[in-house]
């Protein structure tokens, strides 16, 4: 199957990030914005009959094994399933502004760092406090004002949508005069710009409502496993896929594909299925490596360029040359610990046993002493009927 692993891996994100942030307890936000399968942020979030959430992907992956809830082991169906578009929203702004917002709160730049394009935190702050006076201006008053979410100006609700917003957005100049911009606004002062929602519903269209065209779409079913070779490989064409490989390689690629497909569509922004499709081709490359990994061949997927393969083998062997030393260090260290361990635990049965003993031995010569005692009572009284029976017959 064609494609290749991707030789450069994305950074990897942890809630530890916030630790030497102004605020290091953002870092619970971010851990509530992950799924507790894959740890990575939510991806097309989904809602159990449990009421956990998972990525769809994740959680689709994990019912296709087995029917049960990764956190509370209770019986999960792909039925059940339904999507969150708010929440993926929210988690996709979150994980936008994430490395701004990291780098605007570290510690050692609150104070006077200054942004390129902005002014310091410092005054920042010193602005916000300013406009306290703005704010009680505008509860005082019964006009609606906005904030201009491209130069922060504070203006008329209906000036900010009718000509201010496309003179920022056109780099030109706002002709009205400039007040001071309002944050935490009350009920008479909308932020941004009014939200176009749905008549109906009364629900933001941009928030929680997909495109019609996804809407409508119908979910792939289940893989039948009863379908033949020839049949599955039909279906597969139809669906576009690569219907090279054995039987239980074609029903491996067509799970991960439905589950890729059901997934997409419980994302607020959906991708094409040409990208589902690449998706695919690297999923099942990564296996292949898994593969040849885990039988011992260093080599990448055989469909890679020779070039490239020269260069991940190369790349392996060096990687493994590096890192042998520290494998046989944690190798070692977990062997002198389970040494340990099992050192402990003989100590413990010893002395356990050694108490045993004792105790025996106490009641041993308790005993002893008792047959003893028995045995001079026995001794005494024989002694006394003998000197009886002896009188007796003197007499």
């Amino acid at each position: 199957m064609v494609g290749i692993v991707p030789d450069v891996w994305e950074d990897v994100s942890d809630p530890s990030d916030w630790k030497n942030t102004k605020y290091p307890d953002l870092a619970n936000l971010d851990s509530l914005m992950r799924c507790q399968i894959c740890k990575e942020f939510l991806q097309a979030p989904v809602l159990t009959t449990c009421d956990h959430i998972f990525c769809s992907m994740c959680i689709r992956r994990t019912i296709s094994n087995t029917n049960k809830c990764p956190i509370c082991s209770e019986e999960t169906y792909e039925s059940g399933l339904r999507k969150v578009l708010l929440l993926d929203s929210i988690v996709r702004w979150f994980e936008n502004k994430r490395p701004s917002l990291i780098e605007s709160l570290q510690i050692d730049q609150i104070e006077d760092s200054v942004d390129e394009d902005g002014p310091s935190i410092k005054e920042e702050l010193n602005r916000i406090s300013e406009n306290a006076e703005a704010l009680e201006t505008a509860s005082s008053s019964s006009e609606q004002l906005a904030e201009c979410p491209v130069c922060g100006t504070c203006m008329n609700v209906n000036e900010l949508q009718e000509k201010h917003i496309e003179e920022c957005l056109g780099n030109a100049q706002p002709s009205s005069k400039e007040t001071k911009s309002v944050r935490n606004s009350p009920n008479n002062v909308v932020g941004y710009f009014k939200i176009k929602t749905n008549v109906t519903n009364n629900i933001p269209e941009n928030v929680q409502l997909q495109n019609s065209k996804i809407r409508k779409k119908k979910r792939l079913p289940n893989l039948d496993t009863s379908l033949s070779f020839n049949k599955l490989k039909e279906k597969m064409n139809s669906l576009k896929l690569p219907v090279n490989g054995n039987k239980t390689e074609l029903e491996n690629r067509m799970r991960e594909y439905i589950n890729l497909y059901n997934s997409n569509l419980d994302s607020i922004h959906p991708v094409s299925e040409r990208l589902l499709i690449d998706k695919l081709r690297k999923w099942e490359a990564l296996n292949d490596r898994k593969a040849n990994l885990k039988s011992g061949r260093d080599s990448p997927p055989i469909n890679a360029d020779e070039n490239t393969i020269k260069r991940q083998k190369k790349e392996h062997v060096s990687w493994n040359r590096q890192n042998s030393g520290q494998y046989m260090e944690l190798i070692a260290f977990a062997k002198l610990n389970m040494q340990k361990l099992r050192n402990k635990e003989q100590a413990e049965r010893n002395e356990k046993q050694t108490e045993r003993n004792e105790k025996q031995t106490e009641r041993n010569e308790k005993q002893t002493e008792k047959n003893k005692e028995e045995n001079d009572s026995l001794n005494d009284d024989s002694g006394d009927a003998f000197s009886d029976l002896e009188t007796e017959l003197i007499s």
